[in-house]
């Protein structure tokens, strides 16, 4: 956020805040870090001698929900920079998050100052009119410092910024080089690449590696859901336009692609997330794997953890594209938004929420001015053979394409769930594409 430099600017700037924000986060909540001094109960005005507030200048305390650490033990690095914001985190378990912020927002119960938005259920809550709109006074975001596929991410249908996405979930395809070596002949990932230009090869390469293989290994998991996420990624029409429901450009392509996937043996039969497949990265029964940023960390390394060394990142076919990711929001109704905007910015908008993002979650911040710095992102991680995969993602988020956001985007990728299930037993693109559209209109039927 660009901090005004006229003074009429500013203090018209300070009184509108000291209307809107009243009061200070509280309740039973848990606290991550203790603050630098015990803060006062409501924000400190006072400003630095230079007319602007500093870091240093903002004092009080706001409440964060949660669902993990993800964004927790980024607050000690936060207070460097801000050591009179204590930042008070309440966990709510992923599985209750939608559930507990759609209850509160409804009833008009007290809300956090930050909330977190996750991409596959963002949708619904961005068009709620409940969180404030970033590109207004006084957040004042711009557009230019968030990297260019990510901007939709973060607005909802009305062309509004209200989140802003922690997180670049840039993807592109994980493999084991130990079963690359042996039935694609190579372990190097400039050479595996260039195998898997079109679908077409990557296909007819999975059905190579089934046969030669006898069957016990696959060259991808599965269809649901990295299969599809993959597939899928190059497409980006909304899946609702003008009130219909508009998503044959979108599923039958893709579908008619899976189909072929799954005839060919080119697929497993894995379900992402499910025992079988957490089981498969260290029985080597599948070669490859869709693989966004935060997948290494929480898909593959926690699973193989003898796998050190063994692993390789390549871009897929269609080029890099988006999977997952998580915005941070600040309620309408946040008792002390001033303060809220600091953190959401520091960790969003900031070299030093980057810095320490990088350096504590192995992912890359969607702040462009680092994102094309030079250099910035690098990691040459010995699990990954020493290959520099930070620099490969940002690479490929560069090149990525992504799916504007709308509030039936749930509803939607459930149906879609059903879906690839039956596919995976054989159903047909077509077929599959008509299930999906009669199980969608069901659900809603105002998309007709």
């Amino acid at each position: 956020m660009k901090v005004q430099s006229s003074a009429v600017k500013f203090f018209a700037l300070i009184l509108s805040l000291s209307i809107m924000l009243a009061g200070c986060g509280g309740g039973n909540s848990t606290t991550n870090n203790p603050p630098a001094s015990d803060p006062p109960a409501n924000p400190d005005t006072t400003v630095s001698e230079g007319g602007e507030k500093a870091p240093a200048d903002y004092k009080g305390e706001i409440t964060f929900w949660a669902w993990g650490d993800y964004e927790s033990k980024l607050i000690p690095e936060f207070n460097k920079d801000y050591p009179n914001i204590k930042v008070n985190v309440v966990v709510v378990p992923n599985a209750d998050y939608g559930k507990k912020l759609q209850t509160t927002i409804a009833s008009k119960g007290d809300m956090p100052d930050v909330v977190l938005l996750e991409a596959s259920g963002r949708g619904q809550f961005m068009q709620m009119d409940a969180f404030e709109n970033l590109e207004k006074p006084p957040y004042n975001v711009n557009r230019a410092d968030i990297v260019d596929f990510a901007i939709p991410l973060n607005e909802n249908e009305r062309g509004e910024i209200v989140t802003l996405q922690e997180d670049a979930t840039m993807a592109g395809i994980a493999y084991k080089r130990n079963l690359a070596k042996e039935y694609l002949g190579t372990d190097d990932p400039d050479e595996i690449e260039k195998m898997f230009s079109s679908w077409d090869d990557f296909i007819a390469k999975g059905q190579e590696v089934y046969e030669k293989s006898g069957g016990k290994v696959t060259l991808m998991d599965g269809i649901l859901e990295g299969g599809y996420k993959m597939v899928s990624g190059e497409y980006t029409e909304p899946f609702v336009k003008d009130g219909k429901l508009n998503i044959e450009s979108t599923f039958l392509p893709t579908y008619k692609t899976l189909e072929k996937m799954v005839k060919s043996n080119t697929v497993g039969k894995y379900e992402t997330w499910s025992s079988p497949w957490n089981a498969s990265f260290a029985n080597n029964t599948a070669i490859m794997y869709a693989c966004p940023t935060w997948f290494v960390p929480f898909g593959i390394k926690p699973n193989d953890k003898n796998g050190t060394g063994n692993y390789g990142l390549i871009r897929a076919p269609i080029g890099g594209y988006s999977w997952g990711g998580t915005g941070m929001s600040i309620p309408k109704d946040a008792k002390n938004k001033e303060l809220a905007w600091q953190f959401v910015k520091w960790v969003t908008l900031s070299e030093s929420g980057a810095t320490a993002f990088k350096n504590l979650n192995n992912t890359a911040t969607l702040y462009k001015p680092v994102f094309e710095k030079e250099g910035f992102y690098t990691d040459k991680d010995p699990y990954f053979g020493g290959q520099d995969i930070m620099a490969k993602f940002t690479a490929l988020g560069k090149e990525a394409k992504v799916r504007p956001i709308t509030k039936y985007d749930r509803l939607i990728n459930d149906s879609n769930t059903l879906v690839l299930k039956m596919m995976m037993q054989g159903t047909s693109a077509e077929e599959a594409y008509d299930t999906l559209v009669k199980d969608v209109l069901k659900k809603a039927p105002e998309l007709k």
